[in-house]
């Protein structure tokens, strides 16, 4: 896509160069999408939340220096927007199990830090958590995610069954999920993406 340094990219945009605005937006826009997704359940509501997180950096740009961090900015701009979307949901659940799921939701939300996003820490927490699984559920999920394999595939090379094989692949991912709240939506887009970041 681009070579250039979010703090290159930055002083391009700074100068009203909308290739380079476009540029940022495409380097972001899914990794911010998937963030938001997982405590927002409304793909439009995503959408729109990204969206706009996207306009107030072209609008703020001038307020922008080259120490501004825009992986943090983009994701703090995401997490309030999603907070201020998930309190407006919970003021009008009429039903208690539906409000406590999005107390949850908010929660989760509200504990997670944009500035300490450390791709090094989420690895290193993901591979202790995988370290935890049985032998066979770890062996299934990393020919999943590292080596790329189809479920078939998978079933075929260890001789047993499709369901067997999606059954522990899920499996993996709760262990990961239910263990790392905090992390929570980064570490789901890093888990289908594992084998870009962790090998």
């Amino acid at each position: 896509m681009t070579n250039l340094s979010d703090i290159e990219l930055l002083q391009k945009i700074r100068n009203g160069e909308d290739y380079y605005f476009n540029l940022l937006f495409r380097k972001y826009y899914s990794k911010l999408y998937y963030f938001a997704i997982e405590f927002v359940k409304d793909e439009f509501e995503v959408e729109s939340i990204v969206q706009n997180a996207f306009i107030k950096v072209w609008e703020k740009r001038h307020d922008l220096n080259d120490n501004s961090n825009l992986n943090a900015y983009l994701h703090t701009i995401v997490k309030n927007a999603c907070l201020k979307y998930l309190n407006q949901q919970a003021k009008h659940r009429s039903v208690p199990l539906e409000e406590e799921a999005v107390q949850r939701e908010i929660y989760a939300l509200s504990q997670f830090e944009s500035e300490k996003l450390s791709i090094g820490e989420i690895t290193e927490k993901i591979t202790t958590v995988l370290s935890s699984l049985s032998p066979r559920c770890k062996e299934i999920f990393l020919k999943s995610k590292r080596d790329n394999l189809k479920n078939k595939e998978i079933a075929e090379d260890l001789n047993i069954s499709i369901k067997s094989v999606e059954a522990n692949i899920t499996r993996a991912k709760k262990s990961i999920k239910s263990q790392i709240v905090q992390k929570l939506a980064l570490l789901l887009f890093l888990i289908d993406q594992m084998a870009d970041f962790l090998f």
